[in-house]
C-alpha cells in the first residue's frame, strides 16, 4: 500500500514463483510475501536505494525480457523498471492516462445481439458498471444489418462500438502466404465491406484490425498500413508466435505498441477471465492500453465477468473507457523540455492537446523507418486541411486562451483508393464457414436452456 509505488501496484496481489529469500534491511516495504518483504525501499527521492530479494534471471533461448515481468518471475525486473523510471523522472515520457476497453471477436449487427450477448442487456450493464465494449466484426457480415442493432450502437456509441476482424475469418487468414496482388485485393475487400457497414450505421468504423486467431504476417501489417489501417490489435504471444523469424527489439511489450510491415502499431490485448488480475496490472505499470478479448461463450453465465474485471480495473481511478478509435489515437507519450513540447507517436495517426504558449512541437515516431520507405509528417489544426512538415517539427502559433489540439500522422507512400481495387474471386467455402459458425453461435443460447 506504500505511497512509494506507482498507482497501478498499490495493493495488488501478484503470484511469485519458487523459493523467495525475504529482504533483510530496514525501510519503506514496497512488497512482500508471508515469509516477509520482497522489495524495500531505503531512503527518498532521486537519492533512496531500493533493495530487491531476487536479480535478473538469465534469459533463455527465445526469451526477452518481457516474459519475465509478465510472469511470476517479476521480482527481479519489475522493481527494477520502476527505479529506472524514479532516477530518470526529469527526462522521462509521460504515458497518457489509463485507457481501457473490452473486447468481444465475432459478433455482428445481423440481431440486437449474438450468441449469449444481448447488445441491449450489456449497454446497461456498462453504464452501470462502467466499461465499453467494443466488438470485432467480420466484414463478410456486413451483408446483413438489423435497424435495432444499428439503433443501439448509434445511440450507445460511449458505451458500445466496433472495430474489424479479419475479412472472411477463415484460418489464420491474415498470416497466410499470400502473393502480393491476393494482400492487396484481401484488405480492400474489407474495406469495401466495412464501408456499407459505416453507410448505415451513419459514423465510422475505426480502421484497427483485431486479427482473427491473433495471426497477421509482417506483408500483410504492410498492405494494411499502405491502405489505411491505424493499428492492429493483437495479444504479445500470438504477435511472436505467428511472426517467428522476425526479430524483436529488446525492450519488446514494454512499450504502449509493438510495429509490424515498418510502421504498423500493434496494441496488446489479453484474454479475459476471472484471473485477470496480473495481466490488468502489468498494462497499467507499463501505460498500455487495457484491453482484455474474449468470445460470446465467455459470458454464457451472465455479466458478472465483465462486472469483476472492470471493477479490477476502475479501481485504479482515472480510467477512461473508450473504443478502439480513440486508444488508438491517444497513444503517445509527451515531454516538456525547455520551449519544445515533444511527442513521440506509438500510432499513425494522434490528437496532441499542446499546452500554453508553445510554439515548438517536435515529433518522434517510436517505429523503425525502413530504408525504402515514403513517409511524410502532415499536421492539422481544426478547420484546417492536412499540411506536409518539413522534418519532424511543427510550428504552433501561440494561443493565451489554452491548449490547442493539433493532429497529427504519417503517411505511408501514395494514398490507395480500395474502391479502385478489384475484390478477390468468389470462393464458396469461406462464406459456407462463416455461415455455419454464425449457426453455432447462435444455436448455443437455445441449446443451454
Amino acid at each position: 500500500q506504500s505511497r512509494a509505488l506507482p498507482v497501478a501496484l498499490r495493493g495488488q496481489k501478484l503470484h511469485v514463483a519458487g523459493q523467495v529469500f525475504p529482504v533483510s534491511c530496514a525501510g519503506d516495504v514496497l512488497a512482500a510475501c508471508e515469509a516477509g518483504p520482497l522489495w524495500v525501499r531505503h531512503g527518498h527521492g532521486g537519492g533512496g536505494r531500493d533493495f530487491v530479494s531476487d536479480g535478473l534471471h538469465e534469459l533463455g533461448p527465445d526469451e526477452l525480457l518481457y516474459d519475465q515481468i509478465a510472469s511470476t518471475r517479476w521480482t527481479g525486473l519489475l522493481p527494477l523498471v520502476e527505479f529506472v523510471r524514479r532516477v530518470s523522472a526529469d527526462q522521462s515520457w509521460v504515458s497518457p492516462p489509463l485507457r481501457a476497453c473490452f473486447m468481444f471477436d465475432d459478433p455482428n449487427l445481423h440481431g440486437s445481439g449474438y450468441g449469449f450477448l444481448d447488445y441491449r442487456t450489456l449497454i446497461e450493464h456498462a453504464a452501470e458498471h462502467n466499461y465499453h465494449a467494443a466488438m470485432a466484426t467480420v466484414p463478410f457480415d456486413a451483408w446483413c444489418v438489423s435497424s435495432k442493432a444499428i439503433g443501439l450502437f448509434r445511440t450507445h456509441s460511449a458505451r458500445l462500438s466496433l472495430l474489424i476482424h479479419g475479412n472472411n475469418h477463415t484460418q489464420s487468414e491474415l498470416a497466410q502466404p499470400y502473393p502480393e496482388k491476393a494482400r492487396e485485393q484481401l484488405v480492400a475487400q474489407t474495406l469495401k465491406r466495412i464501408s456499407r457497414l459505416e453507410g448505415r450505421l451513419g459514423s465510422p468504423v475505426p480502421k484497427i484490425m483485431a486479427a482473427p486467431h491473433g495471426a497477421c504476417s509482417d506483408l500483410m501489417a504492410k498492405e494494411l498500413l499502405r491502405q489505411g489501417y491505424e493499428a492492429a490489435c493483437i495479444s504479445w504471444g500470438s504477435l511472436r508466435k505467428h511472426n517467428p523469424q522476425k526479430v524483436w527489439p529488446p525492450d519488446f511489450g514494454l512499450e504502449p505498441a509493438e510495429f509490424l510491415g515498418g510502421g504498423l502499431p500493434v496494441i496488446p490485448r489479453f484474454r479475459v477471465s476471472r484471473d485477470s488480475l496480473a495481466d490488468v496490472v502489468l498494462s497499467a505499470f507499463l501505460g498500455q492500453p487495457i484491453i482484455p478479448v474474449g468470445h460470446h461463450q465467455d459470458v454464457a453465465g451472465g455479466l458478472d465477468l465483465l462486472a469483476q474485471v472492470s471493477g479490477m480495473i476502475n479501481e485504479f481511478g482515472g480510467v477512461t473507457w473508450c473504443d478502439m478509435g480513440q486508444i488508438a489515437r491517444t497513444n503517445f507519450k509527451t515531454r516538456l523540455r525547455g520551449d519544445v513540447f515533444e511527442v513521440r507517436m506509438y500510432s499513425c495517426l494522434v490528437r496532441v492537446h499542446v499546452p500554453r504558449g508553445i510554439t515548438r512541437l517536435k515529433v518522434e515516431r517510436a517505429w523503425n523507418m525502413p530504408d525504402d520507405a515514403n513517409e511524410r509528417l502532415e499536421a492539422r489544426f481544426k478547420g484546417d486541411d492536412w499540411a506536409s512538415q518539413n522534418g519532424d517539427e511543427v510550428s504552433i502559433s501561440r494561443d493565451e486562451k489554452g491548449t490547442r489540439a493539433v493532429d497529427l500522422r504519417f503517411t505511408f507512400g501514395r494514398g490507395v483508393d480500395y474502391r479502385a481495387i478489384k475484390s478477390p474471386a468468389f470462393r464458396p467455402w469461406p462464406v459456407m464457414r462463416r455461415i455455419l459458425v454464425e449457426a453455432r453461435d447462435r444455436m448455443q443460447p437455445m441449446i443451454r436452456r
